[in-house]
């Protein structure tokens, strides 16, 4: 199972060309479900963490890959270093509701997360700044719900707030589509 993931990782790196991303997946389908049929935790959660990682930021498939995170996830809790496991899943299923832009969705994955609090310093403390971030997307995206649509001035800010933290997240896309919109509304202001 290990050398299959080797393999896809292998794979992964090459995977510029098409029939390597597609060795990349059956290779680390083949791994996951060796360690599966032969209670291979630990392993088996790596799989499927490279798995995840390949498919959000190689093929930027976002169902299957949130579909490995939340399997991830479920052998995560049978693994030895549980919390470590678990925090890392629910940070890169953060990540990916970040880059689809579901900050609610994300808030609430990097809640849990801090709550089980990793031993892993740099995970924690992605955690806490990201989930602080997202927090604050919430209020700004709550914020804009609640103003009137004709308040082009609040708009503006509220959207250009918007645009410098999702810069902090590094979802450029989404920050362009907010600060296009604050451009907008200063426009009509």
């Amino acid at each position: 199972a290990r050398i299959l993931l080797n393999l896809g990782l292998m794979n992964e790196h090459k995977s510029s060309i098409p029939s390597k991303g597609d060795e990349a997946i059956k290779n680390y389908e083949k791994a996951i479900k060796i360690c599966k049929s032969n209670d291979v935790f630990d392993l088996h959660h790596r799989s499927l963490m490279a798995l995840g990682y390949f498919y959000a930021l190689k093929v930027n498939d976002f169902a299957p890959a949130m579909q490995t995170y939340n399997n991830a996830l479920e052998v995560a809790k049978r693994t030895e270093s549980r919390n470590e496991k678990m925090c890392e899943t629910l940070l890169a299923k953060g990540n990916l509701l970040i880059k689809n832009g579901d900050f609610q969705s994300a808030k609430q994955a990097l809640k849990k997360a801090f709550k089980i609090k990793t031993s892993v310093a740099s995970d924690m403390e992605a955690i806490q700044k990201k989930f602080q971030i997202v927090s604050a997307l919430c209020k700004y995206e709550d914020e804009l719900v609640t103003t009137d649509s004709l308040d082009y001035v609040k708009r503006k800010e509220l959207f250009e707030k918007l645009g410098d933290a999702t810069c902090k997240v590094k979802n450029y896309e989404k920050a362009i589509d907010f600060y296009k919109k604050s451009l907008e509304a200063a426009v009509l202001n």
